[in-house]
């Protein structure tokens, strides 16, 4: 029998970015958002991608730690963070599989790391391979044995450092990376099967896993990018796509490192890769958008480059000039000078050439709030959406990213629905510029949406069949549902306050950081108003997203008492006929012509059952900018039309499978209506199957709330 591998993981001096070509793919059009019939999957550990939560990531190279120690990292802004890397070293001696060897450094930095993370509700990962440390990746998967070898070795670092997941950089399955990695036909269909394997595991089930993929998809037996990895999807959460290192030394001529589009490239220069054309692969070939983390690069590369080639006739910058391979420039403190022993493959060190962004501002480049410094050229790249600097006394050009070109690929993360970002690598940035730019470009500011839970249940598990009320329960032939009516609470204190606002008693929230004073949110409840609890902790968790919120009463106290269905004895009807909208709506228009006083311009209103009656009120007035209507009660089938007609307010649907007030002929009526770019201010209806009307508002469907919460918080960052 072969004998087992012992796999010792140890940590190296690596880098994630790969330093070759890569292959671009043939349609490079953006692909569209992902609407799709639910939203996201779950981060249980079985694959399938988000639970609802944004991921804001970056790589710690533990490396630089001395420079970039952990606590400099914003823990606050990332919902995950990278340890990296640990390298996968094969040695064929021993069936010891139970041997894991740390370097004394990381024996002490690794509980630190994850006792930060823990510290600040960030998830811990860590990240297994990069550039020099894949070299037996091949081998390691290569054999059933093998594969259990490495899985069960994987788990005993997990379980013996406390670690949410794990991240393999492989760098790359039957392609070659550094030079002298061991190479197989059958790479990815044996990372396949080990991924399986790993997920068997005891205490796999709830590991976030994923891997760092370059921007086409895994290579096939065949040598060329396979058509379907739908098979990874299933057992990865996600995968961060490399899309950095794109031109470099390498390349024919100067080009950015890392562009967001590459459809439009000059005649004569072919492309690359990018962004687009990386989530139009892997999606076409069956990876879902929503299970795609885009990674963004906090460093850039450099390039000799004369000024006759640099400067066009106009005296600015031109794309993709040639340059001198035999010059390369020196980057900042961290780049490699070229001098130490070879690698493992034999390889002679090599200047690298790379400025982190920080590094840029220490060398000359950029002024300490990242604009370009007097007497530097600058080009911004309207096709790549990227910058580049050039230094004519020293001949040194630059392609970098900076705090425009990371808003661009932020809003493109927001549009085409990715998972997130990660960025490489924390200590790179200077300040937050970037940080910042990539998350107030799909966040409010200064907030991240970080669920309540790291385990939740996905979004299609089935309900009791007694959901909702039977048709021989009608109440006013409205069929109000048990869970609007009879719903659980939810933990939790509420944090806001109560101000009277013209006249209306208000329920107000508003974040702890600095946030925009001209914008509100009005949320408008379901018929308990805001005596019940969980009405003003939703409140609550929508200005911790950055949002300044008011919850006006609509009912002048005279909300349904929570516990009005007890008995089964309370008068609905009576209290409808009391409150209708010749008594609630003028009290919102109080509300709004308070806020208006106090120098609010912009509202956007998010309702939940009753209270998307009068979302769509305000709506069909043109009085706010931006609707959100969760699992809608009284909206009948002329109102969808009428939205069309006159309404400008971006309307985004929360729907469910078993609704008898929001039926499927009346979600058919609206995607019919208002779908497929019909509605140009904007339109988008999320669908969760299993869900029955009242799933917002009930927490026991803890995955279809968190997902239309996030929907909801997206889509007001958007268009608010």
């Amino acid at each position: 029998m072969l004998p087992f591998l012992l796999f010792l993981l140890s940590f190296h001096m690596v880098w994630a970015a790969p330093y070759c070509t890569l292959t671009s793919s043939s349609d490079l059009s953006a692909p569209s958002p992902a609407t799709g019939t639910s939203a996201g999957g779950n981060a249980t550990g079985t694959g399938g991608g988000s639970d609802g939560s944004i991921v804001a990531a970056t790589w710690w190279a533990s490396w630089h730690s001395a420079d970039s120690p952990l606590s400099s990292i914003n823990w606050a802004k990332y919902s995950s963070v990278i340890y990296s890397f640990a390298q996968v070293s094969l040695l064929v001696t021993t069936n010891d599989v139970n041997t894991i060897g740390l370097q004394t450094s990381d024996e002490q930095l690794i509980p630190q790391f994850v006792g930060l993370a823990h510290q600040n509700n960030v998830n811990a990962i860590l990240s297994v391979g990069g550039w020099t440390g894949s070299q037996y990746f091949s081998t390691a998967v290569s054999t059933d044995a093998n594969r259990t070898a490495f899985a069960q070795a994987v788990m005993k670092l997990v379980s013996q450092y406390g670690l949410d997941g794990i991240e393999f950089d492989w760098e790359y399955p039957n392609r070659q990376g550094i030079g002298c990695n061991i190479l197989s036909p059958n790479d990815s269909s044996n990372f396949l099967s080990f991924l399986q394997t790993l997920r068997s595991q005891n205490g796999a089930s709830n590991l976030t896993l994923s891997a760092a993929v370059s921007v086409t998809p895994f290579v096939g037996s065949d040598g060329a990018p396979m058509s379907d990895v739908s098979g990874f999807a299933k057992v990865l959460d996600y995968i961060e796509v490399m899309n950095y290192d794109i031109w470099g030394s390498w390349s024919t001529s100067v080009g950015p490192n890392a562009p967001l589009n590459d459809t439009c490239v000059p005649s004569g220069v072919s492309p690359q890769g990018s962004a687009v054309s990386a989530v139009n692969s892997w999606t076409k070939a069956g990876f879902p958008a929503n299970q795609i983390i885009l990674g963004v690069a906090s460093y850039g590369h450099s390039f000799h480059v004369d000024s006759a080639s640099a400067l066009g006739s106009s005296g600015s910058l031109v794309a993709y000039p040639p340059f001198d391979k035999s010059q390369q420039p020196h980057g900042d403190s961290w780049d490699s000078n070229g001098t130490g022993p070879p690698d493992q493959c034999g390889n002679p060190p090599a200047v690298g050439g790379t400025f982190d962004f920080w590094g840029l501002i220490q060398g000359g480049f950029l002024n300490s709030d990242g604009t370009p410094k007097s007497g530097i050229d600058y080009m911004f790249d309207n096709c790549s959406q990227t910058p580049f600097v050039y230094n004519s006394s020293s001949q040194v050009m630059v392609s970098y990213d900076d705090a425009t070109s990371f808003t661009a690929k932020g809003k493109f993360i927001a549009d085409v629905g990715l998972a997130g970002f990660a960025m490489w690598e924390a200590g790179g940035d200077s300040n937050n510029i970037l940080l910042n730019a990539i998350s107030e470009a799909w966040l409010a500011p200064g907030y991240l949406y970080k669920p309540a839970s790291r385990s939740l249940p996905p979004p299609t598990y089935l309900l009791p069949t007694d959901a909702y009320l039977s048709s021989t329960e009608l109440i006013n032939d409205m069929s109000f549902c048990k869970h609007c009516i009879s719903g659980v609470r939810l933990e939790g204190t509420p944090e806001g306050t109560f101000e009277t606002i013209n006249g209306i008693k208000t329920y107000v929230a508003k974040p702890t950081v600095d946030y925009p004073k001209d914008k509100a949110l009005l949320f408008l409840p379901d018929v308990f108003g805001f005596e019940l609890e969980n009405n003003r902790l939703l409140v609550d968790d929508f200005a911790k997203n950055g949002f300044q919120v008011y919850f006006p009463d609509l009912f002048d106290g005279d909300a349904v008492p929570a516990d009005a269905f007890n008995n089964g004895d309370f008068d609905l009807n009576g209290w409808f006929r009391k409150n209708g909208p010749e008594k609630l709506g003028p009290r919102i228009d109080a509300v709004i012509k308070g806020l208006k006083e106090q120098g609010v311009t912009r509202f956007g209103a998010t309702g939940y059952c009753f209270g998307v009656r009068y979302v769509f009120n305000l709506a069909l007035e043109n009085k706010i900018d931006v609707a959100v209507a969760s699992h809608p009660t009284l909206i009948e089938f002329s109102d969808l039309e009428k939205y069309f007609e006159v309404s400008k307010a971006p309307l985004l649907i929360n729907s469910c499978e078993f609704d008898p007030q929001f039926t499927a002929e009346k979600q058919a009526k609206a995607d019919e209506v208002l779908g497929n770019g019909k509605f140009a201010p904007g339109y988008q209806r999320l669908y969760f199957a299993g869900c029955t009307h009242g799933f917002m508002s009930d927490p026991t469907i803890k995955a279809a709330k968190e997902a239309g919460f996030k929907a909801s918080i997206e889509w007001l960052v958007k268009y608010l």
